[in-house]
């Protein structure tokens, strides 16, 4: 099963996965490559949420073809998951972990719609006063906090597109709560796997 978090920036999506990945350390997730700077100050580190590349670098593997899908987001960042990242996903039966913007949500459930993976989607999100209070403590600028903050209108249009909309005001009854949804949904798919003779 493939879990993909969307949700505005500050909404939690990593550290709801991080909570989620710490209760069951054998869900796997799937790691995109950006060319946003690496965070010191959130102990980030190669591999750890992203592989960090730079512009240059991104633009060759996106002439490349190595990317199954990539965006532009807060401007002029750029994010994507490579193919190879995507054939774990495909070749897997583990659950497969995934934060992904609301474009490449919608290119997701194109590309794989006959792959067979079972795709459950939740988007996070949160009022604007929690959102820029979220963004300040984070040391995002006044000037990507205004832009987050606008995307985020663009953003919330697309909630009708998911599983669940959860109003993340708490990372950890969140992932409590999406921990047994995902146990759930895998007891239901078990269930109609099974054949009466």
């Amino acid at each position: 099963m493939l879990v993909l978090f969307s949700g505005v920036s500050g909404s939690g999506k990593n550290t709801v996965i991080n909570l989620i990945r710490k209760d069951f350390p054998d869900y796997k997730v799937l790691i995109s490559t950006t060319t946003r700077p690496m965070r010191i100050e959130d102990n980030e580190s190669e591999g750890h949420p992203y592989h960090f590349i730079s512009d240059k670098k991104f633009k060759q593997m996106i002439k490349e073809n190595k990317f199954f899908e990539w965006n532009k987001v807060h401007g002029d960042l750029l994010y994507g998951l490579t193919n190879e990242e995507i054939q774990l996903a495909k070749d897997s039966k583990n659950i497969i972990l995934k934060d992904i913007d609301v474009e490449g949500h919608q290119t997701y459930l194109k590309k794989l719609a006959d792959s067979g993976i079972d795709i459950y989607s939740v988007y996070l999100t949160l009022p604007p006063k929690i959102l820029k209070k979220r963004l300040r403590e984070r040391g995002e600028s006044l000037e990507n906090i205004k832009l987050r903050l606008s995307r985020s209108t663009f953003e919330n249009k697309f909630q009708g597109d998911y599983d669940k909309v959860i109003k993340n005001f708490s990372s950890v009854e969140t992932a409590k709560y999406l921990e047994t949804k995902i146990q759930e949904r895998l007891s239901q798919n078990d269930s109609n796997n099974v054949a009466t003779p």
